[in-house]
């Protein structure tokens, strides 16, 4: 792709692209949250959390969805990506059920607020940005990484003070990541002006990438702000 169109005054298209993208956002975010309502109030939450096979088996399909989306974004019509979005979206609404239980209404609602605020700053940031993020791709995936190992030592050894630690530094990770997600959905359209489907297709799957983002940051903030406020 060219560098100087890709730096040229953003178009009304691409405005109304990322528009559509942030509507696919909401969409899941809404599914999620019905679906972990609908999981707790039907009595499905206590089938799932009963049974650790149930359980795993629910994770690994919300992780199947994901590296299918990513792997058959290109071969996929558009209705199977529309699906795929959607399932995994209900998916974590199944496993995002346990905050319900876990936190309170105040805090759930106060994080979700938070969350929201500084999801909506990042992409802004990410849509004006003219810093080319790719160059800090590798710090990136490798700080993902480095979280992810992190956060397996702490499942393990459960030391409070260590525990914060990996949340503060998840926000500040996925800070990040949230605006090299928005600044790739501005390189995605550029490289596939004209092509409708193409760009329908992206718009979800940028939308998963932003979905993942504003998850992660919200759970990340609410262990910060919601700890000692369990539910008793």
């Amino acid at each position: 792709m060219n560098d100087n169109v890709y730096y040229n005054d953003y178009s009304v298209t691409l405005r109304k692209h990322m528009a559509k993208t942030f509507v696919w956002v909401f969409l899941g975010l809404l599914v999620t949250a019905v679906t972990a309502f609908a999981t707790i109030y039907s009595g499905l939450f206590y089938y799932v959390y009963s049974s650790n096979l149930v359980y795993f088996g629910v994770m690994i399909a919300e992780i199947a969805c994901v590296i299918y989306l990513s792997s058959r974004i290109y071969h996929m019509s558009y209705s199977g990506v529309v699906v795929s979005y959607f399932l995994y979206s209900i998916l974590t609404g199944v496993t995002m059920s346990s905050v319900l239980l876990v936190y309170t209404g105040d805090v759930i609602i106060i994080a979700f607020a938070l969350a929201a605020m500084m999801f909506l700053s990042l992409a802004v940031i990410g849509y004006r940005t003219k810093v080319n993020l790719d160059n800090f791709s590798g710090i990136l995936v490798g700080g993902l990484f480095a979280l992810v190992l992190a956060s397996l030592v702490g499942m393990f050894f459960r030391m409070s003070g260590f525990q914060l630690l990996i949340c503060y530094a998840g926000i500040a990770l996925f800070m990040g990541i949230t605006v090299w997600d928005t600044q790739k959905m501005k390189k995605h359209f550029y490289y596939y002006q004209g092509d409708e489907e193409m760009l329908a297709k992206l718009s979800i799957y940028s939308a998963l990438e932003l979905y993942l983002d504003f998850i992660n940051i919200f759970l990340y903030i609410i262990r910060i702000i919601g700890n000692g406020k369990h539910r008793d």
